[in-house]
C-alpha cells in the first residue's frame, strides 16, 4: 500500500497528528496530482500489477487512464498489422477491427480485476506471465513500463566512466573503454 493510503486511513490520537495529516495529504495532492493526469505516468501506473487504479488519488483519473489504453492498445494492433506509412483515413474498419477492441477492453478489464501483485514482484515477469491471455495490454504495459523510473542508472554509468577514463589512462582506445564500462558496470551480475 503507498504512502498516500496509509496516511489517510491513519486515525491520530492527537490535534498534531491531525494536522500532521492534514498536512501530509494536501502535499501529496499537490505533488502527485499533476502526473495523475499525464499520460505516460498514468498509462504506465495502471498497467503496473502491484499498484493499478490504487495509485490514483482520484478515480476520474484511473477511469481516463483505463480508457485511453485500449485504444492506444488497438491502434498499435493496427499500425502491426496494416503497417505505419498508412494514415488515420486509410485504416480499415472492419470486423477485426472492432473485434479487436473489444478484445483489448475485455482484457484490460480482466486485468483490472486481477488482485495487485506483491510489491516485491517484477511487473514485467507476470506481463510475461500472462502475455498469452492478454496479448494486447501486455503489448501496452511492456512499451510503458520499459521506461525506467529515474535517471540513477545513467548517472551511475557516467560516474563510473570517469573513474574508469581518467587522467592516468587518458590513452585508452574507445573501443576498449566501452568494453571496461560494459565489464564495470555488469560485475554483480557474476556474483
Amino acid at each position: 500500500m503507498g504512502a498516500q493510503h496509509l496516511v489517510m486511513n491513519s486515525k491520530p490520537a492527537t490535534t498534531v497528528g491531525e494536522r500532521l495529516k492534514e498536512v501530509l495529504l494536501e502535499n501529496f495532492s499537490k505533488r502527485l496530482s499533476p502526473y495523475e493526469k499525464q499520460v505516460i505516468p498514468s498509462s504506465a501506473t495502471i498497467l503496473d500489477p502491484r499498484f493499478k487504479k490504487m495509485a490514483f488519488s482520484q478515480e476520474e483519473n484511473a477511469s481516463e487512464a483505463c480508457n485511453r489504453i485500449p485504444d492506444e492498445a488497438d491502434t498499435l494492433h493496427l499500425r502491426e498489422n496494416v503497417g505505419v506509412s498508412m494514415s488515420v483515413e486509410e485504416i480499415p474498419t472492419s470486423s477485426s477491427t472492432v473485434r479487436s477492441s473489444s478484445f483489448s477492453q475485455e482484457d484490460l478489464r480482466l486485468y483490472i480485476q486481477m488482485p495487485l501483485c506483491n510489491r516485491e514482484q517484477d511487473p514485467l515477469n507476470f506481463w510475461y506471465k500472462y502475455e498469452a491471455n492478454m496479448p494486447l495490454v501486455s503489448k501496452m504495459a511492456k512499451k510503458y513500463l520499459c521506461i525506467p523510473a529515474t535517471s540513477v542508472p545513467s548517472e551511475r554509468l557516467f560516474s563510473k566512466a570517469g573513474q574508469t577514463c581518467s587522467d592516468l589512462r587518458s590513452r585508452i582506445k574507445s573501443t576498449n573503454f566501452d568494453k571496461l564500462l560494459f565489464i564495470n558496470s555488469n560485475i554483480h551480475l557474476l556474483e
